[in-house]
């Protein structure tokens, strides 16, 4: 067995890196004069416009305008839609998957990268409402994106109904879905354990090398090392997400340099 994996790279992941103000240089998503007419575009007739108008609100912006309302309970109750649309898709999709399997398939599906993306398709960027402080800061974080989409759908849910937002969902996350279908089910953290088991004296390793932004919006950073070399470093909302990028990136590197 070897001693040492080869050294890929400890370059993070680079994040979106699409502005929030409408300008896309390597997209060209569609523009809408106003946020009525976006949320219009979705075949959504708002009967309370007061929802869609906080689900794009950052807290930053709501701290300097008193009586605004954030989208910080909208993105905890979108996340929950989404969790159940997708999980009911999967399980009808598959009856033939264990509840592990189907865990795996909707994380998959609603993993952060494909909700941003969606957002960025729909024309969601230029209606983000920050504080000019906050701007500075949160431009460039692709998991923003990812945010107002849930809180979207929680808006959307709660306007419209869950009738209206299961076929919402279906439809927005059908590639996602199928895409999903054709890969399979890859659980990265397993996958690389066992390659590196396989290969190498040492396990794999995660260490936490950074942690920033508010309570309402953090950032982790994680490298994946064996026998202290880095393999893969991966960012997340959280420490499990993050976890899970670094091992894909450690995964598909070796798969590059085999």
């Amino acid at each position: 067995m070897k001693d040492k994996p080869l050294l890929n790279t400890t370059t993070p992941v680079a994040e979106n890196q699409t502005p929030l103000n409408g300008q896309y240089p390597e997209q060209a998503p569609k523009r809408f004069p106003s946020l009525l007419s976006l949320i219009e575009s979705q075949g959504i007739k708002p009967k309370d416009m007061a929802l869609f108008e906080a689900a794009f609100t950052h807290a930053s912006y709501a701290n300097e305008h008193r009586g605004i309302t954030d989208y910080d309970r909208l993105e905890f109750l979108g996340d929950g839609v989404l969790d159940l649309v997708v999980g009911d898709l999967a399980y009808r999709i598959h009856p033939d998957f264990d509840s592990g399997k189907l865990s795996k398939l909707r994380s998959q599906i609603v993993e952060g990268k494909n909700l941003s993306s969606l957002a960025i398709a729909f024309g969601f960027a230029p209606f983000v409402r920050f504080s000019e402080g906050e701007k500075k800061n949160a431009a460039y974080h692709g998991h923003i994106f990812e945010d107002v989409f849930e809180s979207f759908i929680g808006a959307t849910y709660l306007d419209q109904g869950y009738d209206f937002v299961y076929k919402y969902i279906a439809k927005a996350m059908d590639p996602f879905v199928k895409g999903a279908l054709a890969a399979g089910v890859p659980d990265w953290k397993s996958k690389l354990q066992e390659e590196i088991q396989a290969e190498f004296k040492g396990g794999v390793q995660y260490q936490l090398v950074s942690e920033s932004g508010t309570a309402q919006d953090k950032t982790f950073v994680v490298v994946c090392k064996v026998d202290d070399v880095a393999l893969g470093v991966g960012k997340g909302h959280n420490k499990k997400q993050a976890e899970t990028e670094a091992a894909k990136e450690a995964y598909l590197a070796r798969r590059r340099n085999l």
